[in-house]
């Protein structure tokens, strides 16, 4: 585990991205020079480009139980999001005009669903439900059960949070809309409410036939698999209909104007494949590692607190607190004893305020946040490497309390 900054530091935020595997490396060389052709055009070298393209399409749809052509190749997670919300959206209100359409998300979605949200909220574009959740992070059913009315055209849950590793009830989620279409609306074959999940952080250890899962859309980003960054998929089920985002070209079905970027389109799909070899084995290993940083950090540190579901979660996310101490100190300390951990998420790591995630889950409030770190295995983590983590850690800990009390004594003097 020695790949950034020199073999002595230890990386433990693969949650915030993971680094490109040697495999995909290999898949998107030949991309960069020889094959560098467009393929959208009708000499020798972009009609092969076109083929190789279409190959990588029809992968990258098996992996995910679906078609080729439901396959829309993005800039990444955050674009898969924006298209499958506001392109619903905008479709659905090409119809109708005159609505003002219902949608529903979680209180604790990444900030690419949830800012996306808030957006077409303060336009006035639609109506927007923010769904709660329990003390261990998952949505809270019932309440979805009251929130959905006939005006209701989208649901966007994500697979598995990013800060906390819960796992969402994706299936049951989707029988819930299901019975809703037949029992409240009276049409089983009723196209809306729509089913969208962010599966970015779910891919890795979590179910991803769309079909299983019962979704009409799933995106994903290519930088949390060990592919590319810059590189994403909206999974898209043939009915569902959208409208583009952006004008310009008919690349990608007229969803994603632009010149395809082959490198990364192979790269995504080498790491899709690659995982499929290494799935089950790096769920049981990355699950008794994470047991093992678990448990061993109640043993040394009593009062520190973990967060998330016990059952319900992927192996590989911890996030703690530790009171007293706040984040930023945690995560900087770490960072000079050589350890690359987080707070919360990236994308929104330059928002001064706590994590929106942790403070949605009922019973954490803003005390219990100070010194909040999130610590997420990865393919290269080892024991050792959580080892000598906890090791730092205590240092950090120790040096701090030892200067709280200091504090104290001269407080106590004076």
């Amino acid at each position: 585990m020695n790949f950034l900054f020199g073999k002595n530091r230890i990386y433990l935020d693969y949650s915030s991205t993971t680094p490109t595997s040697k495999k995909v490396q290999k898949a998107m060389s030949p991309f960069w020079s020889g094959l560098f052709y467009n393929p959208n055009g009708l000499y020798q070298g972009s009609v092969r480009n076109k083929k190789l393209l279409e190959g990588f399409r029809t992968r990258v749809g098996s992996f995910f139980g679906a078609h080729s052509e439901e396959v829309v190749f993005t800039s990444g997670g955050t674009e898969s999001d924006n298209l499958a919300i506001i392109g619903s959206l905008f479709a659905y209100k090409k119809n109708n005009p005159n609505s003002i359409p219902h949608l529903i998300v979680s209180l604790i979605e990444h900030p690419a669903v949830l800012e996306t949200a808030k957006f077409l909220e303060q336009t006035s574009e639609a109506r927007v439900s923010y769904l709660g959740v329990d003390t261990s992070g998952v949505v809270d059913i019932d309440e979805l059960k009251k929130i959905l009315t006939p005006e209701t055209i989208l649901v966007s849950i994500m697979q598995v949070n990013n800060e906390i590793g819960s796992v969402q009830p994706i299936q049951e989620i989707a029988k819930i809309l299901r019975h809703f279409k037949k029992h409240t609306l009276a049409n089983p074959q009723a196209l809306y409410p729509l089913f969208h999940t962010d599966a970015s952080q779910g891919v890795l250890y979590s179910e991803t036939n769309i079909q299983k899962l019962g979704v009409d859309m799933l995106s994903c980003n290519g930088g949390k698999i060990y592919g590319p960054k810059g590189v994403g998929i909206l999974i898209k089920k043939r009915n569902i209909p959208l409208e583009s985002l952006f004008h310009g070209g008919n690349q990608e079905f007229g969803f994603r104007p632009g010149t395809h970027s082959l490198p990364l389109i192979a790269g995504f799909q080498m790491a899709c494949q690659e995982l499929e070899g290494l799935k089950e084995k790096e769920i049981d290993r990355v699950g008794k590692l994470h047991d093992f940083l678990v448990v061993t950090l109640k043993t040394i540190f009593p009062t520190i607190e973990i967060h998330g579901s016990v059952t319900e979660k992927i192996p590989g996310i911890v996030s703690m607190s530790y009171p007293d101490i706040e984040s930023d100190i945690l995560v900087l300390e770490l960072d000079a004893l050589g350890f690359d951990v987080s707070s919360k998420t990236a994308c929104k790591y330059d928002d001064p305020n706590e994590s929106y995630v942790l403070k949605a889950i009922k019973g954490v409030g803003l005390n219990e946040e100070w010194g909040t770190l999130r610590v997420s295995i990865g393919r290269d983590t080892s024991l050792q490497d959580l080892k000598r983590f906890i090791e730092a850690l205590k240092q950090v800990i120790d040096k701090y309390k030892s200067f709280y009390k200091t504090l104290e004594k001269k407080d106590k003097i004076m």
